[in-house]
């Protein structure tokens, strides 16, 4: 499934169905540039700062065999720096003291019997001074996991919702470049402001089929330089 054509026919695939969701005075899609490229897939790396203490950690964890364990975790960390205000203010905030903020994890991390490795992540950035940049070492961290998984995360934004057969196009689409074996967790958005068509993010490659982006490069056009 690497060659060019297979992915030029998947492409045209999504294509097809974000065309039929147009409005009926859209403009057309032109055609598609780089395609093998947006589709190409390659093991994960992140040479950021945060995507380096993810690395480290991702790798200790499954030497430690305590990935999923760790990945929970993660989950539950996320959602909490979401969730919860203060949480999050304690994360984010440089005045909090390392000695406090260090105690407040170790609570948290007795109560809801975290990951030992976890506990010792959680420590490394406090010392380090690096613990506001946790919420974006929890996603790269999970980009590592779900590659190393074989999992990949779909995003799918329609103006409209899709229909139950529209859904199951873009998933055969999609299925078909990652390979029978490929897991998709795929996550189905409505956004009115993209006007019709479709925007999918696959991984890190993102296609972009809708009214909006059509309409802003046709503007760009008309008022550049003659």
């Amino acid at each position: 499934w690497d060659s060019n054509r297979d992915v030029l026919d998947i492409l045209a695939m999504l294509r097809r169905l974000a065309t039929n969701l147009l409005p009926r005075a859209a403009v057309p899609f032109q055609g598609l540039r780089s395609a093998s490229r947006l589709f190409s897939a390659s093991a994960h790396e992140d040479a950021s700062l945060e995507g380096r203490y993810a690395n480290a950690l991702f790798n200790a964890a499954k030497k430690n065999n305590a990935l999923d364990a760790v990945f929970q975790d993660m989950e539950g960390l996320r959602a909490a720096i979401k969730e919860n205000a203060d949480f999050r203010l304690f994360i984010e905030s440089p005045g909090i003291p390392v000695d406090s903020k260090a105690t407040v994890i170790t609570d948290i991390v007795n109560k809801y019997s975290l990951n030992p490795m976890t506990y010792n992540f959680l420590r490394l950035l406090i010392e380090n001074k690096r613990v506001a940049s946790l919420p974006r070492m929890i996603d790269s961290f999970e980009d590592f996991f779900r590659a190393h998984k074989g999992q990949m995360k779909c995003k799918v934004t329609s103006a409209t919702p899709l229909s139950g057969s529209q859904q199951k196009e873009v998933l055969a689409a999609l299925q078909q470049r990652a390979g029978a074996q490929a897991q998709l967790i795929v996550e189905y958005n409505v956004a009115p402001t993209i006007m019709g068509g479709l925007v999918v993010k696959l991984g890190e490659q993102v296609l972009d089929f809708s009214v909006a982006s059509r309409l802003e490069r046709l503007q760009s056009q008309l008022i550049a330089p003659i």
